[in-house]
C-alpha cells in the first residue's frame, strides 16, 4: 500500500514493490488499475533518474498493449529506451513483444525484419532468450514462407526443449496447421498447447483452448467440440487476452451452427486481430453449409492479401474456387513488398513506408503517429534512407518519393 502512494520520490525498494502491485492487479484482471500503477511507476522512476525501474514500467505497459490488441506505441518506446540504455536483455524482450504485436496486427514483413535483427543479436551474445525469438520469427514467417517458418520453430524447440517454449511453438504450429486446412493436426497441436498451458499457470495467455473448439468443429468432431467448449467456458479471466472472448464466441456459434452469431463474434473484437478474424472466417466457411461461406472466404482473402500473407491468400483463392465463387485477381498492395528499385539499395518495408509518407509532406511527428512509431524511430528510418539512397537532405528524399 505504501508503494502506491504518490507524492515524494520513492526508494528503489518501493519501485520494485510498485511493480509487483501492478503485476498482481494485472493477474487479478484489474487491468485499468494495473496500467495506472505502472504509469505512476514510469513517471516517478523517470523523475528520479531510475532508468531500470522506468524501463521495467514501460515494458509492462507495452505488455498490456499486446494483451489488449492496441497500437504498439509503448512497445516502440520500450525498444528505443532499452536500446539507448544498453539494456540488452530488456531490449530483446521489448523487440519480442513488438514483433508479436506486428504479426498479430497484420504486418508480418515488419515483424520478420525486427525479429531477425533480435535473433542475430541473441546468437552473437548467446542470450538464453534465443528460442523465444526464433519462435516469434517463425510465427511471422509462416505468413510468407512455410518452409522457413518450420525451420525456425524446429530450431527453437531444439535449443529450448522446455514446456515454456513448447507453449509458444505448439501454438504456432497449430495455427499453421489450421491455416493449411490440416484440422486433425491442428487439434493434436492445440491439445499439446493446452497441456503446456495447464502445466504453467499464470504464464503468457494463450487462446489455444478456445481455438480447440473451432478446430474440432472443422475436423468434424462435433461432440468433442462441445466438450472443448465447456472446458473453455470454465477458464477464468478470458479477457486477459483480448482475442479470447472473440474466439470463444465464434466457437459457441460454430457449435450452435449459427451464421449470424459468427458475424456477431467477429464484430465484438475490441482490439486489432486481423489474422484471427480471417482464420475464424475460413474455419466457419469450412464448417457451416451456409450462404455466407463465399463472403467469409472473400473477406478472409482480402485480409491476407492486404497484409502480404501470400501463402494464406493463395489458399483462400483455392477455397473460393471450390465453393464456386468468384476468385479475385492477385493485386499489388502498397507497403506489402519493397519496390525493386528500393530493395536494390537495402531499403526495408518500414523504411519504404516512411519514404512514401515523406512524399506526402508529413513531418516526422505525423509519420510517427500514422505508423504508431516513436519520433526517434522515424528519425532513425530517415537517417537510414539518406545513407542507403545516397542523398543528403530530407528534401531530396521527398523528391525521390514524389517522382517514383
Amino acid at each position: 500500500a505504501a508503494a502506491e502512494r504518490g507524492g515524494a520520490p520513492i526508494s528503489p525498494t518501493s519501485f520494485l514493490a510498485l511493480d509487483l502491485v501492478g503485476r498482481a492487479l494485472d493477474l487479478l484482471g484489474r487491468r485499468p488499475e494495473a496500467a495506472a500503477t505502472w504509469s505512476r511507476l514510469a513517471e516517478q522512476a523517470a523523475s528520479a533518474g531510475a532508468t531500470e525501474a522506468h524501463l521495467r514500467a514501460v515494458l509492462q505497459l507495452a505488455k498490456l498493449e499486446l494483451f489488449e490488441g492496441q497500437p504498439p506505441q509503448r512497445m516502440y518506446e520500450a525498444c528505443d529506451g532499452t536500446r539507448a540504455a544498453g539494456a540488452l536483455v530488456e531490449q530483446v524482450w521489448a523487440e519480442e513483444l513488438l514483433a508479436i504485436a506486428l504479426t498479430l496486427q497484420g504486418d508480418p514483413a515488419a515483424a520478420i525484419a525486427l525479429a531477425a535483427e533480435a535473433v542475430a543479436r541473441c546468437r552473437q551474445l548467446r542470450l538464453d532468450t534465443l528460442p523465444y525469438l526464433l519462435a516469434v520469427e517463425g510465427g511471422a514467417a509462416s505468413f510468407v514462407d512455410r518452409e522457413r517458418a518450420e525451420a525456425l520453430v524446429d530450431e527453437a524447440e531444439a535449443l529450448g526443449p522446455t514446456t515454456d517454449v513448447l507453449l509458444h511453438t505448439s501454438g504456432i504450429r497449430a495455427d499453421i496447421a489450421l491455416r493449411d486446412g490440416r484440422y486433425d493436426d491442428g487439434v493434436r497441436l492445440l491439445e499439446e498447447c493446452v497441456a503446456a498451458m495447464e502445466a504453467l499457470p499464470g504464464n503468457m495467455p494463450t487462446d489455444a483452448p478456445y481455438y480447440l473448439v473451432l478446430a474440432r468443429c472443422a475436423a468434424g468432431q462435433h461432440q468433442e467440440a462441445a466438450t472443448a467448449l465447456a472446458y473453455a467456458r470454465s477458464l477464468p479471466n478470458p479477457a486477459r487476452w483480448h482475442g479470447r472472448p472473440v474466439v470463444l464466441a465464434a466457437g459457441e456459434a460454430l457449435v450452435a451452427g449459427s451464421e449470424g452469431r459468427i458475424d456477431a463474434a467477429l464484430a465484438s473484437a475490441t482490439g486489432r486481430m486481423p489474422f484471427d478474424q480471417a482464420l475464424i472466417r475460413v474455419l466457419a466457411a469450412e464448417t457451416l453449409a451456409t450462404p455466407a461461406r463465399a463472403r467469409w472466404l472473400r473477406e478472409a482473402h482480402d485480409i491476407y492479401e492486404q497484409s502480404g500473407a501470400v501463402v494464406d491468400a493463395a489458399r483462400t483463392r483455392r477455397l473460393l474456387r471450390q465453393a464456386g465463387a468468384a476468385v479475385p485477381r492477385r493485386r499489388h498492395v502498397p507497403g506489402a513488398n519493397v519496390p525493386d528499385d528500393l530493395a536494390r539499395h537495402g531499403v526495408t518495408a518500414r523504411e519504404a513506408e516512411v519514404l512514401r509518407l515523406l512524399g506526402e509532406g508529413l513531418s516526422n511527428a505525423a509519420i510517427a503517429q500514422r505508423l504508431y512509431l516513436s519520433v526517434r524511430t522515424v528519425e532513425t528510418h530517415v537517417s537510414s534512407l539518406l545513407a542507403k539512397l545516397d542523398v543528403h537532405s530530407r528534401g531530396q528524399l521527398t523528391a525521390l518519393s514524389v517522382h517514383r
